[in-house]
């Protein structure tokens, strides 16, 4: 799909508008033990969020390092078998079934994590097609705090801040490098207080990130021109954008039903 789209030249919400065709063909009814969510398209769709986050600049590079990292964990577990995880929700029987489903590594957790960064995309796009002279930042902002902010469970002091082995703060730019480094090791850390010493730092730093990095988004009407096609205008962009907004909630949607289903709709990040 990259390759046809960067030869056609066409835009991320075009892409993801087809993708969600294919998702929407396939979503589940009322019977969610029967439910089917393709692996791939749906993984496809996520690839795609990653580049629109790229475009909202640095302030995103918390979330897009998560979108990537369960993007790999679930395509990891596609190739190990492509026809048994060809569907998502097979998936989270298996997981479910071997108790497996809430642990930190799980496919179900990706899973969870990356609709909740599709509920966040879907946030901003809707209320930047709706309002397209809307402040930026406070797009970026609400959409946060209505989508991501009540599950991840980081809660930063004012009085508290970071320091560094001098007891200097620590800088937006270290606070990055770290929070990277941090998230490679997490991996590898079987130790569970170790572990939950580390999601805490991870905690602070992204929140330190997010309120200093917030400050940094384009404004909307730069970050539209770097959502459209070439010699695409504003009115066909977000005509795009309310379809794609329009295919991606109720597909949002049926998925919030599965995942409370398994019992995973109310997990928080620590």
């Amino acid at each position: 799909m990259k390759r046809s789209r960067d030869m056609e030249k066409i835009s991320e919400i075009h892409s993801a508008i087809e993708e969600l065709s294919m998702l929407a063909i396939v979503k589940p009814g009322g019977n969610h033990e029967t439910a089917h969510i393709p692996t791939k398209p749906f993984l496809s769709l996520c690839h795609l969020v990653l580049q629109v986050l790229d475009k909202i600049g640095p302030t995103m590079a918390v979330l897009r390092q998560d979108v990537h990292q369960n993007i790999k964990r679930l395509e990891v577990m596609h190739e190990l078998n492509p026809s048994m995880n060809s569907n998502l929700v097979e998936i989270l029987k298996s997981e479910a079934s071997k108790g497996n489903a809430r642990k930190r590594s799980s496919c179900s957790k990706a899973f969870l994590w990356l609709t909740r960064s599709l509920d966040f995309s879907s946030a901003l796009l809707q209320s930047l097609e709706s309002d397209p002279k809307k402040n930026m930042e406070q797009i970026v902002q609400e959409s946060y705090d209505a989508t991501l902010s009540p599950w991840h469970g980081w809660i930063s002091s004012a009085a508290f801040r970071l320091m560094d082995f001098t007891g200097q703060p620590i800088s937006f730019s270290s606070a990055c490098l770290v929070m990277g480094n941090l998230y490679e090791i997490l991996c590898f850390i079987k130790n569970l207080h170790v572990t939950k010493i580390v999601q805490l730092i991870l905690a602070e730093l992204t929140e330190m990130v997010l309120q200093v990095a917030i400050k940094l988004v384009p404004d909307s009407k730069t970050f539209m021109d770097l959502l459209k096609e070439n010699d695409e205008n504003c009115d066909t962009l977000k005509e795009k954008m309310q379809i794609l907004v329009s295919l991606l909630v109720p597909f949002l949607e049926d998925v919030h039903c599965i995942l409370k289903v398994y019992n995973l709709d109310r997990i928080k990040s620590t």
